[in-house]
């Protein structure tokens, strides 16, 4: 699976992690597809939601961390650390939305 097939697989599946036929770990499960390269995640391995839930907790704590030494110095009162803390945090989301809607 290249890096386009990827992107393309995780903005298709993350907007819409809750649909009914999906199990809760459904993103886990993506996120494990993707760190495998594979097509299709194996269920009962329990390996593919591990995957996803570290690689989760990993790209948090450092998407926290560019946050913290390059966004936290530039900006002075709480309000504008929260608006841009809302900014940050919501790119990703922003990215795979506009990324599906461009095709």
């Amino acid at each position: 699976m290249s890096r386009a097939q990827a992107r393309d697989f995780s903005s298709r599946r993350f907007p819409f992690p809750n649909a009914p036929k999906l199990p809760a770990i459904a993103p886990f499960l993506d996120i494990g597809t993707i760190f495998y390269f594979d097509d299709m995640a194996q269920l009962m391995n329990p390996s593919y939601p591990l995957a996803g839930l570290i690689t989760h907790f990993s790209l948090s704590i450092v998407f926290g961390l560019i946050f913290a030494v390059v966004v936290v110095p530039l900006l002075s009162s709480a309000r504008l650390l929260l608006i841009g803390g809302v900014a940050f945090g919501g790119l990703p989301f922003f990215w795979t939305t506009m990324s599906r809607s461009a095709r």
